[in-house]
């Protein structure tokens, strides 16, 4: 028997050769003990194998110490220990996180790393304490880039007299609410000089707090976040030549969108913000002043009309109102060759010089295709509307950039880290102006190009089984779908992506009027994968068929396929974006927006496997923004029913698994695995219901789910119950009064929503009215709903408290979030 030779290295830290060796304790043998080891069993040698494995741990953990002694350096659950030696206590957005548990570990990543910020600047932190330098760092850390801190005393322009009192127009308790906001008064940048007034800045209960008293800091939070769309062809409402007009939305739908500025970065340490760095919907009224400061390249929108810039000495900011193409267009704003722009509904008009190109969309009414004598084979209104946008969607004479946006980063377009290609992968991209090379035979240095989406998808058709494949959007273009299906062979991939801070919308374009089309995937065998990235869907529904397993990430699938034109309704019709027929490898759906999800139970020996995590599912009715409470609502998750031509099973046959999620609508689903952090509402129906869970959600009464555990509004009930039993009143008046405030509770405690319209930035962000027992019902303190993980409602209140700390004796801080109906 060989005998292992001795090493001349010591085991010791100084010596990192023998590190990570199993044998380091067994190789400081004698060589004589080491031999008769090895004639024997070796049985000292397992031994030192053991020893040596403990060692090296303790040997790891003696080096840790020393990293452990800095705050830079240490490790995530010593920064408690390390903050109370100096009396800190960590932010509530740390509380909620669990190292290395199930949350996300990216955003435990962020948390620690504020944690370490906040220690390591502790001690220089406490001299400046007082300061409005020292103010704004906190409000900046706390509060996000487009945060603002005002000292209201700089905003007086005078005192009144007490014994003689002078009206003055500027004072702002002569101002309504609604009358502040349009004149830019509530704005952290208002330029309008107020009054003192006598009413302190902070909020106290059934009072309404100042202005402008001297002893107030204001504090204004920006929520919106804004994502660039660069040239994107703009949606003709119509183009008539005995007028010369043309109009248009910067919608590609057609539908009524506000228009926001430009999102800057975070100013610097020494630099002031500025109007620049906050996110806000673009005012006419200051548009009109300053277009210089939104028009232009690199500004917050830009217009070319037949592939040329349109210059800014060109253009009038005006109001459009009106629905359906019948807007009511100022008489003496409509001179020629002046672009009109409406940036609060995201609307333009242009009257030409000469005749331009008839648009096929205005033609349709005269097709005949539409004047079929057969009563049965007449399309219906979902149809024909729908044949209409996609006339009106293929060709457009106008190009916009502009930027929208949302609370959160939910839906396609915002910036994201793509992952890499891995090796093995085909990665395809999709550039209509450049030259195709996917027929050229020999392998180029760079990406493969495809000119259009279908020519890219007939190769990947071609490909072999177990072939991954990489097809990315990268422009902000309208892709037309016009296949029939796309099979994804056995064992392959195929990944569908948007590069980064892009928008590509894929219309699925009616090629059969009288039948139902739609975006169609099926599995050609075992080990199928789909891959959806980034995109906005619309048209037609998403059709997933066979055994294949689909991921969709960061993607919009259009609620109800086609929005309306109107600003008061969020779509015409609710059909399904997102059918499931046979599907038994499951579905995740991550940051997305889609309407009603159909399951059809047939080929399926078991319920197909749902995740939706951090997403909006809408299938609710249209609503004017801050309508109020939703009391009835369509399905957003069910079986097939006979109007969509389906069978009549009312119950998804698939176990869902939601967690983070708004849903605008009714559920019936099979199974529910477990629902957390959640908005349902409509009624939540679980066919079977012994096992599962549902903690920490708000669902209405009348749902019948498995065990909930810290639902709302149950846990307000109860503890209501519970304090009548303590109570030494009648058992008569607490059954009377007990009823009536039972039934308060419930109503207080029905969601409320800024705005349920899609295309609106305040989409599904919860109400200012909101009850704090849904604002603060999460797990960990937060919100419940789609916007969880911002911590929006735990970063308000850390805030409070870092700012009480910190701010000057006898001022007041008051919190103004903008937009001002938002939570």
């Amino acid at each position: 028997m060989k005998v292992p030779q001795p090493s001349t290295s010591l085991a010791s830290p100084l010596y990192p050769a023998l590190a990570g060796d199993p044998d380091r304790l067994y190789r400081l043998l004698p060589a004589d003990l080491r031999r008769r080891d090895q004639e024997g069993d070796a049985v000292l040698q397992a031994l030192l194998q053991i020893l040596g494995a403990q060692y090296n741990l303790l040997e790891a953990d003696i080096q840790q110490l020393y990293d452990d002694f800095c705050v830079e350096t240490c490790r995530p659950e010593l920064l408690p220990y390390l903050g109370d030696l100096l009396g800190f206590h960590l932010p509530r957005t740390s509380a909620g996180v669990e190292v290395g548990g199930s949350a996300d570990s990216a955003r435990a990543s962020r948390q620690a790393s504020l944690t370490r910020r906040l220690i390591g600047s502790l001690i220089p932190t406490r001299r400046r304490k007082g300061t409005i330098a020292e103010l704004r760092r906190i409000v900046r850390d706390f509060g996000g880039a487009s945060s603002f801190v005002v000292e209201t005393l700089f905003r007086i322009e005078r005192t009144p007299a007490v014994r003689r009192p002078v009206h003055f127009p500027l004072a702002s308790s002569e101002f309504g609410p609604a009358l502040r906001e349009r004149r830019g008064l509530s704005s952290p940048f208002a330029w309008l000089p107020l009054t003192a007034e006598v009413r302190r800045v902070r909020t106290e209960p059934e009072t309404t707090p100042g202005r402008a008293h001297p002893d107030g800091i204001e504090v204004h939070l920006g929520r919106l976040r804004s994502y660039p769309i660069v040239k994107s062809p703009a949606y003709c409402v119509e183009s008539d030549d005995s007028t010369y007009l043309q109009l248009g939305t910067f919608d590609p739908l057609g539908g009524t969108i506000p228009l926001l500025t430009r999102e800057l970065n975070a100013p610097g340490p020494g630099e002031a913000i500025s109007p620049a760095h906050f996110v806000y919907p673009i005012d006419r009224r200051v548009m009109t002043s300053r277009l210089l400061n939104y028009y232009g390249p690199g500004k917050s929108l830009e217009v070319w009309f037949d592939n040329k810039p349109w210059p800014s000495q060109r253009i009038l900011v005006v109001d459009l109102p009106g629905k359906n193409g019948k807007w009511s267009i100022p008489a003496a704003t409509i001179a020629t060759g002046m672009l009109l722009i409406d940036p609060q509904r995201g609307r333009l008009a242009l009257r030409l010089k000469a005749p331009g190109k008839t648009h096929p969309a205005t033609t349709l009414g005269r097709s005949s295709a539409l004047t079929l004598t057969n009563a049965a084979q007449q399309p219906s209104e979902a149809d024909a509307v729908a044949e209409q946008k996609s006339a009106r969607i293929q060709d457009s004479r106008f190009q916009v950039s502009y930027f929208a946006g949302l609370i959160g980063k939910i839906g396609g377009g915002y910036p994201r880290r793509l992952r890499d290609i891995a090796d093995g992968e085909q990665y395809i991209r999709v550039q209509i102006d450049g030259e195709s090379t996917l027929q050229n035979p020999k392998e180029s240095d760079g990406p493969r190009i495809a000119v259009s989406l279908n020519e890219a998808l007939d190769w990947f058709e071609k490909q072999p089984e177990k072939s991954r494949v990489v097809i990315e959007l990268i422009d902000s273009r309208t892709y037309l779908w016009e296949r029939e299906k796309v099979t994804v062979p056995e064992g392959a991939r195929l990944t569908i992506r948007a590069a980064s801070e892009v928008r590509p919308l894929i219309w699925c374009r009616d090629r059969k009027p009288y039948f139902a089309d739609r975006i169609k995937f099926e599995a050609g065998g075992q080990g199928a994968r789909l891959v959806l990235e980034g995109l906005k869907i619309a048209g037609r529904a998403v059709h997933l068929e066979h055994d294949l397993r689909t991921s969709i990430r960061d993607t919009t699938l259009v609620p109800g396929w086609i929005p309306n034109s109107s600003s008061d309704d969020v779509g015409r019709f609710n059909p399904a974006s997102l059918t499931l027929h046979g599907c038994q490898a499951g579905v995740t759906i991550d940051r997305s927006i889609m309407g009603r999800i159909q399951v059809d139970p047939q080929q399926l020996t078991e319920p197909v496997p749902l995740v939706i995590r951090d997403s909006i599912i809408d299938a609710g009715p249209a609503l004017e923004p801050g309508a109020g409470p939703v009391l009835e609502a369509e399905m957003a998750l069910s079986g097939p029913n006979k109007q969509d031509g389906g069978s009549t099973l009312p119950y998804a046959y698939a176990v869902m698994l939601m967690r983070n999620t708004t849903v605008l609508g009714k559920i019936r689903v099979h199974q529910i695995a477990l629902a957390e952090n959640s908005l349902f509402t409509g009624v939540l129906q679980a066919a079977r219901r012994q096992t599962g869970c549902v903690r920490f959600c708000y669902l209405p009464l009348e749902s019948a789910t498995p065990p909930r555990y810290r639902c709302q509004p149950d846990l307000s009930r109860a503890y209501l119950r519970r304090q009548f039993r303590s109570s030494s009143a009648s058992e008569t008046t607490n059954a009377a009064s007990l009823a009536s405030q039972l039934d308060a509770v419930s109503k207080r405690l029905v969601p409320c929503f800024a705005s349920r319209r899609y295309g609106d930035p305040t989409y599904a962000a919860l109400h200012s009215s909101i009850a704090p027992e849904i604002r603060l019902g999460a797990e960990d303190g937060g919100e419940m709903g789609a916007f969880h993980d911002l911590d929006l409602p735990i970063r308000d209140l850390e805030l409070i408290d870092r700012l009480t700390e910190n701010v000057p004796a006898g001022l007041d801080v008051r919190l103004i979030i903008h937009p001002r109906n938002v939570s």
